[in-house]
C-alpha cells in the first residue's frame, strides 16, 4: 500500500485560531481523507509552535508562565479543529520533551558537518515574523508581511551556513520541479536563491522561552535555538526522529525516496522551501517530496486582521451553520494555491445552491419518491436506457476527474467534478418524471429511475466526503448503504461498485431527513 505523509504548518501559540488557520487545516484534512479513500496509507500531522519571543511576551502580558499560556491556547485550537472535524493522526507540540531530542540531534549533525558557527550579528528583526530581514527585502522600510518597522538587534549568535546550499538547492529544484508548487511559487523561490543567500542566525541570547542549545556545542550556554530553526524539525519529531523509524513515513515504501508533503502559507514559503531543505541536506536527511504553497484568505479584498475588525471566527461559524458548510466553502470556493475571498453573501450562496438545492434536495426528493412509490424499499432490478447509460458514462468520467484533481491537490476541481454528476441527475429527474411513471403504472421503468437516482446520491456522498464528512455520513446512513463513504475501497467510485444492481437492493430506507435546510439571506444577520 503506497504511503502518504502530509503536514500543515504548526500554528503559532500566541493567539486563538482564525479563518486563515482553518482554511489550511480544512483543505489539508480534505486531501488526507481523499488519499485514504484512494487506498493510500495516510499520516496527517498538525500541531502548535510554542516557543519564541512572541509567546514569551504574550505570556508576560497575560501575567502567567509561558507553559500555562500555551496550554490554554492549544486547548482553543483543539476545540476549533474538533468542531470542524479536522482529524489528524497526530497533534504535535513543540513543548513536547521528545521534540528536544529531535532538535538537538539534527542541530548536532549540522554542527558536525561544519555548518554551524558563532559570530556577532546586527540586523533588522521583525517580532511578528521572528525573523531577520535585509534592507532590500523591506517595503518602505517595513516588514512585507506585518507592515511594521523592524527593530535593530545586535547580539552574539550561532549561525547556519545557508549560503553554502544555494547551488545544491537550485540543483535539487531543477531535478525535481514538483518540489515547490504551484509553479509561480517555485519561480519566486528560485529568484530569491539566485539573488544570493546569506547565513542565518539560529540562536537567541535574549529569549528565555525556547529550547536550549545542545550542551555538546561549545559556547552554547545561555543560548536558545531560534524558533524557526527549531519548529521546522517537528515534521521529523512526530514520526520518531532521530530513531530510524522516522523513515517509514518520511521516505515511503523504499526507505529512501522523499515522501513528505508540506502544506504551507505563502508567508512562510522561504523557511520551508529554502531554510528547511538546506537543514535537511546538512544533516544528511532526504529532502521532503514537495511543499504546496497556498494563498491568503481575504474579506472583500482586505486581509483578515484583528485591528480592522474583519476576522471570521471559524468556531462560531461552524456552530451556527454546521462544520460542513464552512468546510465546503473553503474547499470548493477557493482554487488551492491562489488567494481567496470570504463574504457572507457568497458563503450563503454556496450553501444554498451547492448543498441545500443541488445535493440535499436531490437526495431528499429521491428518498421521498422511494417512500411514496415503493414503501421505501430499494429496487433490486435495473434496466438502463439511453439516459441511464449517459449517467453511467458521466459517473465514470467524473470518478477519474475527482481522483485526478485530488492527486493534483485541487479540492475545488475535485468537488466540481463530483457536482457535474449531481447537476446532471437533477435534470434527469425532470426528464424522466417519476411521478408520471408511477401514475402510468410503469413499474419497471420507475424502478430503474429510482435506482439510478439513489446511485447518484451514493456516488456524490462518497466524493463529497472529504469536504463534508458529517453530512456525507448522514446521507450514507439515510441510503442504508453498507460500509461508510470514506472506506478505502476504490471500487466504490464505480457504478454499483462494479455490480449490476444497487448495493442496498431490497433494503428499506429510514425516514427522510433534510441535510441542509435552506438559509434565507434576507433574514440573516452577520
Amino acid at each position: 500500500m503506497p504511503k502518504f505523509y502530509v503536514t500543515d504548518a504548526i500554528d503559532y501559540a500566541n493567539g486563538t485560531p482564525h479563518l486563515g488557520h482553518a482554511y489550511e487545516k480544512v483543505v489539508t484534512d480534505c486531501i488526507a481523507r481523499a488519499h485514504r479513500q484512494a487506498g493510500f496509507a495516510t499520516y496527517f500531522l498538525l500541531g502548535t509552535d510554542e516557543h519564541g519571543i512572541k509567546v514569551q511576551r504574550a505570556a508576560e502580558k497575560a501575567g502567567v508562565p509561558p507553559q500555562q499560556y500555551v496550554d490554554g491556547i492549544v486547548a482553543e485550537f483543539a476545540r476549533a479543529w474538533d468542531a470542524l472535524r479536522i482529524e489528524p493522526d497526530q497533534f504535535i507540540r513543540t513543548t513536547d520533551p521528545r521534540h528536544v531530542v529531535a532538535v538537538h540531534a539534527l542541530f548536532e549533525r549540522a554542527y558536525a558537518a561544519g555548518d554551524v558557527y558563532e559570530r556577532e550579528y546586527e540586523g533588522l528583526y521583525c517580532q511578528g515574523c521572528e525573523a531577520f530581514y535585509l534592507e532590500k527585502d523591506l517595503v518602505d522600510g517595513k516588514c512585507p508581511i506585518h507592515g511594521t518597522v523592524p527593530e535593530t538587534v545586535k547580539e552574539k549568535n550561532f549561525f547556519f551556513r545557508l549560503s553554502k546550499y544555494a547551488q545544491p538547492l537550485l540543483d535539487h529544484i531543477a531535478r525535481h520541479p514538483g518540489f515547490i508548487e504551484p509553479d509561480y511559487r517555485r519561480n519566486e523561490v528560485v529568484n530569491v536563491i539566485k539573488g544570493g543567500l546569506e547565513d542565518i542566525s539560529i540562536s537567541r541570547a535574549a529569549v528565555s522561552w525556547g529550547l536550549p542549545m545542545p550542551p555538546s556545542i561549545p559556547g552554547a550556554a545561555g543560548q536558545t535555538i531560534y524558533v524557526w530553526f527549531e519548529a521546522l524539525i517537528n515534521y521529523l519529531t512526530a514520526i520518531g526522529y532521530p530513531d530510524e523509524r522516522y523513515r517509514e513515513w518520511w521516505c515511503g515504501d523504499d526507505g529512501k525516496s522523499p515522501n513528505a508533503l508540506h502544506v504551507i502559507g505563502k508567508d512562510i514559503s522561504r523557511f520551508h522551501c529554502i531554510t528547511w531543505p538546506a537543514m535537511l541536506m546538512s544533516a544528511g536527511i532526504p529532502v521532503a517530496r514537495s511543499a504546496y504553497v497556498h494563498g491568503f484568505i481575504y474579506a472583500r479584498g482586505v486581509k483578515l486582521s484583528k485591528s480592522l475588525g474583519n476576522q471570521i471566527d471559524p468556531l462560531a461559524t461552524s456552530e451556527r451553520f454546521g462544520a460542513d458548510a464552512l468546510r465546503w466553502y473553503l474547499a470548493r470556493e477557493i482554487a488551492f494555491g491562489a488567494d481567496g475571498d470570504f463574504t457572507w453573501e457568497r458563503f450563503i450562496e454556496r450553501y444554498n445552491v451547492d448543498l441545500a438545492n443541488d445535493y440535499g434536495n436531490l437526495l431528499s426528493r429521491s428518498c421521498s419518491m422511494l417512500h411514496k412509490y415503493r414503501n421505501g424499499v430499494v429496487p433490486g432490478a435495473w434496466s438502463p436506457g439511453e439516459l441511464e447509460e449517459e449517467l453511467v458514462a458521466l459517473a465514470s468520467s467524473s470518478a477519474r476527474d475527482v481522483r485526478a484533481a485530488w492527486a493534483r491537490l485541487q479540492p475545488s476541481e475535485a468537488l466540481a467534478a463530483a457536482w457535474a454528476l449531481v447537476a446532471r441527475a437533477n435534470r434527469y429527474v425532470e426528464e424522466t418524471k417519476p411521478w408520471v411513471l408511477a401514475k402510468a403504472g410503469d413499474g419497471e421503468r420507475l424502478d430503474t429511475v429510482l435506482a439510478t437516482l439513489l446511485e447518484v446520491g451514493r456516488l456524490a456522498s462518497r466524493w463529497a466526503w472529504p469536504a463534508i464528512p458529517t453530512k456525507s455520513e448522514e446521507a450514507w446512513a439515510g441510503l442504508a448503504l453498507p460500509g461508510a463513504p470514506g472506506d478505502a475501497a476504490p471500487e466504490l467510485d464505480t457504478w454499483f461498485a462494479g455490480g449490476t444492481k444497487p448495493l442496498n437492493a431490497g433494503t428499506t430506507l429510514p425516514p427522510v431527513t433534510i441535510l441542509f435546510p435552506r438559509v434565507d439571506p434576507a433574514t440573516l444577520e452577520v
